[in-house]
């Protein structure tokens, strides 16, 4: 699983971590990190000139209503991973209705005719039109979850949540074909399989975010294949490919972000992290923080203050600063780490709701 995700820094450019993979979380900085773990070198730049240069990759809402990194042409994939839910959230929050929305909506495509925009830029252009605060941000998300709108460029680093926002259908070029559920999750889930497998029917079905028994059918149609695997009695499904390829060396020490897929694309996260350190890991939400991960297992977790990396490994496991250093080499590019500190890590639960940012920070 490791080295199918491009674990260790195994590709070379943002568009062939993608492509081999079933999307990263988009969501900023995890994107950076969760990139700079599979791609050799990696730089903001790089993240940029796929989204804006290329357009090969696009940032869209998609599994579980979360927004993720894809390849862009699965960007209606995406869309149909999040169009199937229930998406009558905006009359509870928005003060409009369906028909003003849908009146505003159209302003919004108008103004963004042009040229991309940010949120800021988006209320200028719509002058007295716009809607008051935060409504527009509830506006802009729901044009995203419709797949009218997409996040291309970011205006800042690696942290800043300031991004630009584009048409989709003015931004992404060849055919506009918006697949059903069931064609989206049979280009979808081959890929979980690749990466992420094998995998139960449960893990498929929380991590795309539908039914057992949608979950089941797309395993149906996708012909996969049920393995066994020493050490788990669950019934865990591949692809046929997948058993007999021969893998690269993504073995020893990696650091990912919190909210990477490696952890968050499986419903039972036992076959990488015991029962004794998922307090430690996973708060009450359901929420990943960062991790060291030795073999693909989970022995400690990471933070960063300042330049300084915290590092903390997790009881009966052991970590040491000259290994933790080598592993966070691969942020070079987009948070260099001058300075190594060890802190005992703590149980989440208790701490506040965002304690799985800063896990290690007082």
């Amino acid at each position: 699983m490791l080295a199918a995700q491009g674990i260790g820094g195994l590709h070379h450019d943002v568009r062939s971590a993608l492509d081999t993979s079933a999307g990263i979380y988009g969501a900023a900085p995890t994107s950076h990190f969760s990139l700079a773990a599979r791609v050799t070198r990696y730089s903001q730049a790089m993240l940029e000139h796929a989204l804006v240069d290329e357009r090969s990759v696009v940032r869209i809402p998609a599994m579980r209503s979360s927004v993720y990194l894809l390849p862009s042409d699965l960007v209606f994939c995406g869309v149909a991973m999040v169009s199937h839910r229930e998406l009558g959230w905006f009359e509870k929050i928005l003060s409009m209705g369906r028909v003003e929305y849908e009146r505003v909506a159209a302003l919004v495509v108008a103004a963004l005719a042009e040229s991309p925009g940010t949120a800021a830029e988006i209320r200028k252009r719509l002058g007295d039109e716009a809607p008051g605060s935060p409504d527009l941000t509830y506006l802009l998300r729901q044009m995203g979850n419709e797949g009218l709108l997409l996040k291309t460029a970011t205006r800042g680093g690696i942290r800043s949540q300031s991004f630009e926002y584009a048409t989709v259908e003015g931004w992404i070029e060849g055919p506009m074909h918006r697949p059903s559920l069931d064609e989206a999750l049979d280009r979808l889930v081959p890929r979980w399989l690749t990466c992420h497998g094998p995998g139960t029917l449960a893990d498929l079905a929380w991590w795309a975010g539908v039914k057992l028994d949608v979950a089941s059918a797309a395993l149906d149609r996708c012909k996969a294949v049920r393995v066994e695997v020493e050490g788990h009695d669950d019934v865990l499904w591949w692809t046929e490919e997948a058993l007999g390829g021969d893998e690269p060396d993504a073995s020893g020490v990696h650091l990912l972000p919190v909210w990477d897929v490696y952890l968050m694309s499986h419903r039972n996260r036992r076959r990488y992290l015991s029962d004794e350190h998922r307090p430690f890991v996973v708060d009450p939400s359901g929420n990943v923080t960062n991790v060291v991960i030795n073999d693909g297992r989970v022995v400690g977790v990471w933070d960063l203050d300042g330049s300084t990396l915290l590092f903390g490994a997790l009881p009966g496991e052991s970590l040491d600063a000259a290994t933790v250093s080598n592993a966070a080499a691969a942020f070079s590019g987009i948070a260099p780490v001058d300075d190594l500190r060890s802190v005992p890590p703590r149980p989440l639960e208790g701490r506040g709701q965002n304690a799985f940012q800063a896990p290690l920070r007082r």
